[in-house]
């Protein structure tokens, strides 16, 4: 259910596509094959972006079977399309595609081969990773009703029609901001960090000296649940992502920085605030539904 929904949300924001998009999703050639891709998906990813990385295409597309060729082709091909139909619009509407085509009709500024890589890659990482944090999100609130009553508490006491949940009216949920924040932090949708390579003599890590030359990288599920970084670490506890003031006592000495879903500085991703949104509108409008 929940890939289906990021994909909606997900055109609905790159192309202000609507009309009839919640009727046909399920039937979508692109979320089908983001479904079928699985961890897979993340090589479609990196093949998208092989265009500034010669020898990663010449790898990646080495290693890859065919029916995974035949699948990435498709999706390149419904990018380019959708690319190309929106260039030959002569009013842009007000979406991801017109934003980073406006003064670039001409791709001058970013090229055509460019501009239709940033479109495929965002098509499955706004799709697949965020679906994945609302199921284990979900997943957490049910196993843990007291957590899920207090949180439809604060969304029924929020709104007063399903009208009025929208993006810019959940930013300042504090229980579903902490929710989600837990959510993430015990089901992180991605595995790893890009790996970072150990310069020219050296260095500590972790208080551990590591050669020049060495590739690195965190991994979420160790960093996050350690005792010495969160108290009861294995335990769905959005408490503690509360506000100073508010949090209980027993989390002060939690290091909360530790969960870094999204990365961080120069690898912070790009689709953040994007993931957030999608994560709160499908939540909130899913427990206010069903409740």
């Amino acid at each position: 259910m929940y890939p289906f929904g990021a994909v909606v949300l997900v055109l609905v924001a790159i192309f202000l596509k609507t009309k009839g998009i919640e009727k046909t999703a399920r039937n979508l050639p692109l979320a089908t094959r983001i479904k079928r891709m699985g961890p897979l998906g993340i090589i479609i990813i990196i093949a998208a972006v092989s265009c500034l990385y010669p020898l990663i295409e010449t790898m990646v597309f080495k290693l890859l079977p065919k029916s995974v060729m035949e699948m990435q082709r498709k999706h390149s091909e419904f990018a380019n399309d959708r690319i190309n139909k929106r260039s030959n619009l002569e009013k842009q509407k007000p979406d991801f595609v017109a934003s980073f085509m406006k003064d670039n009709m001409d791709f001058h500024k970013i090229s055509l081969k460019e501009s239709q890589s940033n479109l495929a890659i965002l098509l499955v990482a706004g799709t697949d990773a965020t679906a994945t944090s609302i199921s284990g999100t979900l997943l957490h609130l049910v196993k843990n009703p007291e957590k899920l009553r207090k949180l439809i508490s604060e969304i029924i006491t929020a709104f007063q029609s399903e009208e009025e949940i929208t993006i810019a009216s959940l930013g300042d949920l504090t229980y579903l901001n902490a929710v989600i924040n837990e959510g993430l932090r015990l089901t992180n949708p991605v595995p790893g960090d890009p790996p970072r390579i150990v310069p020219k003599g050296g260095d500590v890590y972790a208080e551990k000296f590591i050669l020049a030359g060495t590739s690195i990288s965190v991994r979420p599920y160790a960093m996050n649940r350690p005792e010495k970084y969160f108290s009861s670490p294995n335990d769905f506890i959005p408490e503690r992502w509360l506000p100073a003031g508010i949090q209980p006592s027993q989390f002060d000495n939690d290091h909360l920085f530790v969960s870094q879903p999204f990365s961080m500085v120069h690898s912070n991703c790009i689709g953040k605030n994007l993931a957030w949104a999608e994560i709160r509108l499908v939540i909130t409008r899913l427990l206010w539904i069903f409740d």
